[in-house]
């Protein structure tokens, strides 16, 4: 009887252990969604932040600590104020760092640690950030991602240090490592309207119009639509920037 008992509370535990993953595994799904829907709105961010949280509590997988960090960032990405910068970079380095300590090979926890700490550094100013060595930091980080594979997110490792490149100041900033980088990446919008700001920085006309043009006749990934339309539309913008 005793050993009949054992035998049960086991299954027992074993079962509750499935449906706990499984509970998991279906809130992360939902975020997965949730991505892929994104709109430009820190709620949209908030939202997905919450959830992964939720299924972290569940299971504690890296999953879901580098899904938070990724839902961090583009509540990031889509202010301009300086302490949601600040407040929501510190919290995506965090769960960052968090997921590459779960699993030290996997891309996402290296890279979404590295682009939240880009956005903390804007919080709290560059040249502020560089003194408290976010720059050496971001660029571990950065180049761990690059390593294990610089293609995930559509080049999102290469877009992260070419952008870091772009926005130090003088004499940090080097525009051929900007470029070399953002080549590397994917041609999408997003990289696109990076090196037509660049190219206009450093009068590189002709290249400037030949991205512009590329850009703007480009569709949408149904994947990444409206961060892909907003791109679009941004480029469309710099237009009359472009001299001939």
């Amino acid at each position: 009887m005793r050993k009949l008992m054992i035998i049960l509370a086991v299954a027992v535990l074993l079962t509750s252990a499935a449906v706990v993953s499984q509970d998991a595994a279906s809130i992360l799904a939902t975020v997965d969604q949730l991505w892929v829907d994104r709109i430009g709105s820190m709620d949209s961010g908030k939202k997905m932040f919450g959830m992964s949280q939720s299924a972290f509590d569940v299971d504690g997988s890296y999953d879901a600590a580098w899904r938070a960090s990724r839902a961090a960032f583009w509540v990031c990405d889509r202010t301009e104020d300086k302490q949601v910068d600040k407040q929501w970079g510190q919290i995506g380095e965090d769960w960052g760092t968090k997921a590459a300590a779960l699993n030290p090979g996997g891309v996402e926890g290296h890279y979404y640690k590295c682009i939240c700490l880009g956005e903390k550094g804007k919080g709290i100013g560059i040249l502020r950030a560089l003194t408290q060595g976010l720059g050496k930091n971001y660029e571990q980080s950065c180049n761990r991602a690059i390593a294990i594979n610089g293609d995930f997110d559509r080049g999102g490792p290469y877009r992260a240090m070419g952008r870091y490149y772009q926005s130090l100041p003088w004499p940090k900033y080097d525009p051929e490592k900007a470029e070399e980088n953002f080549l590397k990446s994917q041609s999408i919008p997003r990289t696109n309207f990076y090196l037509l700001e660049l190219y206009i920085e450093e009068e590189q006309w002709g290249k400037a119009r030949a991205i512009y043009n590329k850009t703007v006749a480009m569709s949408p990934d149904p994947q990444a639509l409206w961060e892909d339309r907003f791109y679009i539309g941004k480029t469309k913008a710099l237009e009359p920037q472009i001299k001939d």
